[in-house]
């Protein structure tokens, strides 16, 4: 499968997201599932892909204890780091 189909379908949860049709832990997975099948990454983006997985795991952690969870920070992270992604 393509990079290009790849990022797709991660920009594609973000919508899904943010529209409310997906949760946190459906983002997370399909960004951990599609983001490793990824090919010919440089090793900083492997890295900052694994800072976002984390991130969204914590705002899961939290939002299960009901704390408030604010995942913009992560979406923007998300955003940047597709447009930096070899296609």
């Amino acid at each position: 499968m393509s990079n290009t189909t790849l990022k797709q379908r991660i920009a594609q949860a973000v919508a899904d997201f943010e529209a409310g049709r997906i949760n946190l832990a459906g983002l997370q997975n399909t960004i951990a599932g599609n983001g490793n099948a990824l090919e010919a990454m440089p090793y900083a983006l492997i890295k900052e892909l694994g800072d976002i997985e984390q991130t969204l795991t914590v705002a899961q952690w939290y939002q299960e204890e009901d704390c408030e969870v604010s995942p913009q920070e992560a979406l923007n992270a998300i955003r940047s780091w597709l447009s930096r992604v070899p296609d």
